[in-house]
Protein backbone atom coordinates (compact mmCIF):
# COMPACT_ATOMS: atom_id res chain seq x y z
CA UNK A 1 0.00 0.00 0.00
CA UNK A 2 1.66 3.48 -0.98
CA UNK A 3 -0.61 5.43 1.42
CA UNK A 4 -3.17 6.67 -1.14
CA UNK A 5 -5.19 3.99 -1.24
CA UNK A 6 -6.88 3.58 2.20
CA UNK A 7 -9.87 1.20 1.51
CA UNK A 8 -12.94 0.92 1.58
CA UNK A 9 -14.70 4.29 3.28
CA UNK A 10 -17.71 4.73 5.78
CA UNK A 11 -19.06 7.96 7.16
CA UNK A 12 -17.35 8.60 10.46
CA UNK A 13 -18.79 9.45 13.61
CA UNK A 14 -16.57 10.28 16.71
CA UNK A 15 -17.94 7.81 19.36
CA UNK A 16 -16.85 9.91 22.55
CA UNK A 17 -16.34 13.85 23.56
CA UNK A 18 -12.35 12.73 23.63
CA UNK A 19 -12.91 11.02 19.90
CA UNK A 20 -14.25 14.13 18.56
CA UNK A 21 -11.63 16.41 20.31
CA UNK A 22 -8.68 14.69 19.15
CA UNK A 23 -10.79 14.70 15.58
CA UNK A 24 -10.78 18.09 15.77
CA UNK A 25 -7.44 19.21 17.09
CA UNK A 26 -6.24 17.05 13.72
CA UNK A 27 -8.53 18.43 11.45
CA UNK A 28 -11.03 21.02 12.16
CA UNK A 29 -8.66 23.85 14.09
CA UNK A 30 -5.87 23.87 11.57
CA UNK A 31 -8.06 23.95 8.48
CA UNK A 32 -8.66 26.35 5.87
CA UNK A 33 -12.78 26.42 6.54
CA UNK A 34 -12.68 26.92 9.80
CA UNK A 35 -9.67 29.57 10.12
CA UNK A 36 -12.60 32.88 9.34
CA UNK A 37 -14.56 31.37 12.69
CA UNK A 38 -11.13 30.80 14.56
CA UNK A 39 -10.79 34.79 13.90
CA UNK A 40 -13.80 35.96 14.05
CA UNK A 41 -16.38 33.49 16.75
CA UNK A 42 -19.03 33.97 14.15
CA UNK A 43 -20.75 30.77 13.56
CA UNK A 44 -22.35 31.78 10.46
CA UNK A 45 -18.13 31.74 9.50
CA UNK A 46 -18.17 28.33 10.66
CA UNK A 47 -17.24 25.11 8.66
CA UNK A 48 -20.90 23.87 7.35
CA UNK A 49 -19.65 19.86 7.48
CA UNK A 50 -18.24 20.46 11.63
CA UNK A 51 -22.13 22.27 11.80
CA UNK A 52 -23.78 19.51 10.09
CA UNK A 53 -21.99 16.75 11.78
CA UNK A 54 -23.83 18.09 15.25
CA UNK A 55 -27.24 17.97 13.38
CA UNK A 56 -27.35 15.03 11.37
CA UNK A 57 -27.31 11.46 12.60
CA UNK A 58 -24.64 9.19 11.10
CA UNK A 59 -27.43 7.04 8.70
CA UNK A 60 -29.05 10.65 7.57
CA UNK A 61 -28.12 11.41 3.63
CA UNK A 62 -27.22 14.81 4.89
CA UNK A 63 -24.41 13.70 7.00
CA UNK A 64 -21.17 14.95 5.22
CA UNK A 65 -19.60 12.75 3.36
CA UNK A 66 -16.28 14.30 3.80
CA UNK A 67 -15.80 12.71 7.39
CA UNK A 68 -15.13 9.00 6.63
CA UNK A 69 -13.33 6.08 8.49
CA UNK A 70 -11.13 3.87 6.64
CA UNK A 71 -10.70 -0.35 6.75
CA UNK A 72 -6.96 -0.06 6.75
CA UNK A 73 -5.87 3.56 7.63
CA UNK A 74 -2.77 6.06 7.09
CA UNK A 75 0.62 4.98 7.60
CA UNK A 76 0.32 5.93 10.66
CA UNK A 77 -2.39 3.76 11.64
CA UNK A 78 -5.40 6.50 11.78
CA UNK A 79 -8.32 5.14 10.30
CA UNK A 80 -10.56 8.33 10.10
CA UNK A 81 -9.95 11.86 8.27
CA UNK A 82 -11.92 14.54 7.04
CA UNK A 83 -11.64 14.37 2.51
CA UNK A 84 -12.28 18.22 2.65
CA UNK A 85 -9.22 19.55 4.63
CA UNK A 86 -7.02 22.02 3.40
CA UNK A 87 -4.14 23.38 6.19
CA UNK A 88 -4.87 26.87 6.80
CA UNK A 89 -1.65 27.73 5.28
CA UNK A 90 -2.10 25.65 2.01
CA UNK A 91 -1.73 28.28 -0.54
CA UNK A 92 -4.07 26.09 -2.73
CA UNK A 93 -3.58 24.81 -6.25
CA UNK A 94 0.23 25.17 -7.43
CA UNK A 95 -0.97 25.26 -11.02
CA UNK A 96 -0.61 28.80 -12.20
CA UNK A 97 -3.90 30.42 -13.26
CA UNK A 98 -4.68 31.80 -17.00
CA UNK A 99 -3.76 35.01 -17.33
CA UNK A 100 -7.15 37.65 -17.45
CA UNK A 101 -7.30 38.74 -21.22
CA UNK A 102 -6.81 41.81 -22.32
CA UNK A 103 -9.57 44.96 -22.36
CA UNK A 104 -10.14 44.92 -26.51
CA UNK A 105 -9.33 48.79 -26.33
CA UNK A 106 -5.91 47.89 -25.21
CA UNK A 107 -5.36 45.68 -27.76
CA UNK A 108 -6.18 48.20 -30.58
CA UNK A 109 -3.68 50.67 -29.26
Amino acid sequence: MDGSDYGETKPYRPSNGTEGDMFEDRFCNRCKREAKYRRTGDGADGCKIATAVFIYDVDDPKYPKEWVVNKWGDPYGRTSRCTAFRHEDDPGPSRPRKPKPAPLLELMS
